[in-house]
């Protein structure tokens, strides 16, 4: 799953002027289901948040 703000649009009619920027799934995974190699690992936070400035 990823996040595209166009779908994310269209899916729940968000207006031009509302820029949608964060989708939090929630609900009980399936019982087979097992998270991505990547689940566990984190990027530092300076290279995520930014504030003021990218």
């Amino acid at each position: 799953m990823h996040f595209d703000p166009a779908a994310m649009r269209g899916s729940f009619n968000i207006p031009e002027n509302v820029e949608p920027v964060a989708l939090l799934v929630m609900g009980y995974p399936s019982d087979d289901v097992k998270p991505l190699d990547l689940h566990h690992q984190f990027r530092p936070m300076n290279e995520v948040v930014f504030y003021d400035e990218f």
